[in-house]
């Protein structure tokens, strides 16, 4: 999936904002410090996901059998495959 760096920096202060404003929350650190560790665990993760995602399409495309995007078989072995990559790492 991707996020602009504009959608990732809101998400991080919708996230602070709610911390921030739950009585059952106890920050220990300045909101902006754990909004801007957000960001960097958010662009991270999702910089592991497009990796992912590149590594699983490759694998299907460099199949034998042609299998068209879209199709069921295509979605199970994506599904397959990414899951497969993602507990490799």
């Amino acid at each position: 999936m991707r996020l602009s760096r504009e959608k990732i920096v809101h998400l991080s202060h919708v996230m602070a904002d709610y911390l921030d404003n739950n009585k059952n929350i106890k920050l220990n650190a300045p909101r902006n410090d754990i909004r801007l560790l957000m960001v960097n665990i958010i662009t991270k993760e999702l910089k592991k996901d497009e990796a992912i995602d590149r590594e699983v399409r490759k694998k299907i495309s460099s199949m034998k059998s042609e299998v068209p995007e879209g199709s069921a078989e295509w979605d199970a072995l994506y599904y397959k495959y990414y899951q497969e990559a993602e507990e490799r790492t």
